[in-house]
């Protein structure tokens, strides 16, 4: 919208300041006021470039805006990754050294237990010795 009033604007005072200035020329002579025309279509032809150029610079500045707004979206969906993936790292981290805890304690009842067991095979063979 900005680009399009100031390439109104431009293209509308580029016009009024050919027109005024060749106004008084134009009134001098068949040979002067063809030459004036020339310059004046010459002009009003490059009034025309510079107003294609603007309108294609204002698809460019929206397609730009349209690609920022894609890529902070996708930068956001990338943050709100990293954050649950962060949450997953913790939760695992935290069940690990809740196993790690049951592990050692499974292992000292296994060692506890093998000690019962040495200790009641013992008994028994003294028990099947005194019989």
């Amino acid at each position: 919208m900005r680009f399009s009033m100031i390439g109104a604007a431009v293209g509308f005072a580029a016009g009024a300041v050919t027109g005024i200035a060749l106004k008084d020329k134009i009134m001098g002579g068949n040979k002067e006021q063809n030459s004036l025309q020339s310059q004046l279509d010459e002009v009003l032809a490059e009034n025309e470039k510079f107003r294609n150029r603007n309108k294609d610079l204002e698809r460019q500045v929206e397609d730009l805006l349209a690609e920022n707004k894609k890529l902070r979206a996708k930068f956001n969906e990338s943050d709100d990754s990293k954050d649950d993936l962060a949450d997953e790292l913790e939760t695992a981290k935290s069940k690990i050294k809740s196993l790690s805890s049951q592990k050692e304690e499974l292992e000292r009842k296994v060692k506890e237990y093998k000690e019962n067991c040495e200790v009641l095979e013992i008994q028994l063979k003294q028990l099947k010795n005194k019989e």
